[in-house]
């Protein structure tokens, strides 16, 4: 909290508060899903765990020994415990706990992303940013569009035939190795944001301090850089949030295409092999992901617009 309100301002503490509570609610509700869902799902993680030989017996053994016999609200703040311990259970399908191979897959997945999100992000605002300070930069736009209106394999498939022409055919290691899909990723988030910024901006250029700033002498870009861009951010952010859930949805494709060990390549893995441990603790990572990437945005804009650190 007081890293919050250092940034927001001491009278912006209230706005800490709610993010916070936010955070925390969002939390509670991602775990209480999941674990309805545990219940809910006719597959039995006893049986599954206990082997295809095991008799009824022995099930029922299992089931003590993971308490699942006891009364519900019981197992629910167990189950809340193993969360706050890191606990997701075990993978049936490599006997491995799943938080283990979810710590294995994430960092992959958090290049991808990070390069989807905020590169997406940042060559969007850029894009728009230019074509508002300079008509003849408007194809840049419909180039986007263009590429935006492909589906995420078709620029996956691209994104690869290019960068097996340039690099080869080999796959590249670390980080240079994860550009490729983050970049195919991107252009769906980079054509969002520049959407909803050339929305803005276009609203925004006709206020009076943008006129009073080209009387000035500022150029139609030098005008809309220094006092149009951050008037202009609310929208552009706002919509990259949304888009961030696409962008985990799509992450299946794209590591799978680029062969890169991630979350999206591990929930296909657990799908195939009806692993419900794996799926589900894979499944409540993207949610959380999900909610702190919304929880960064609502920063962002705070910072963006003063006006919301008053509210």
């Amino acid at each position: 909290m007081r890293l919050l309100a250092a940034l927001f301002g001491e009278r912006s503490s209230l706005l800490a508060v709610r993010l916070l509570a936010r955070l925390a609610g969002g939390l509670l509700g991602i775990a209480l899903v999941f674990f309805a869902l545990q219940q809910a799902l006719p597959a039995d993680p006893a049986a599954a765990l206990a082997g295809p030989t095991a008799d009824s017996r022995e099930i029922a053994q299992m089931r003590s020994d993971m308490k699942l016999d006891r009364p519900l609200p019981l197992r629910f703040a167990r189950y809340l415990k193993h969360l706050a311990e890191g606990d997701l259970g075990t993978s049936t399908r490599t006997g491995q706990p799943v938080a283990a191979e979810l710590r294995a897959a994430l960092p992959v997945s958090l290049v991808v992303l990070a390069v989807a999100g905020i590169g997406g992000l940042a060559a969007g605002l850029l894009l728009a940013l230019l074509a508002a300070g300079r008509p003849a930069l408007r194809a840049l736009l419909l180039a986007l569009a263009v590429a935006g209106a492909m589906p995420v394999y078709g620029l996956t498939v691209i994104v690869m035939a290019l960068d097996w022409y340039v690099v080869g055919p080999r796959p590249v290691g670390g980080i240079a190795g994860l550009l490729a899909p983050g970049v195919a990723l991107a252009v769906p988030t980079a054509l969002v944001a520049a959407r909803a910024m050339w929305f803005e901006l276009s609203l925004v250029m006709q206020r009076t301090y943008i006129r009073a700033a080209r009387a000035a002498g500022a150029s139609r870009l030098g005008a809309a850089w220094a006092h149009g861009a951050r008037n202009a951010l609310y929208l552009p952010l706002a919509s990259t949030g949304v888009q961030f859930g696409t962008l985990l949805a799509s992450l299946t494709v794209a590591e799978r295409l680029f062969a890169k060990q991630g979350l999206g390549s591990y929930v296909l893995d657990a799908l195939a092999a009806r692993d419900l441990p794996a799926c589900l603790g894979a499944a409540m990572l993207l949610s959380v992901l999900y909610l702190l990437a919304d929880l960064a945005v609502a920063v962002a804009r705070a910072l963006a617009d003063p006006r919301l650190r008053r509210a």
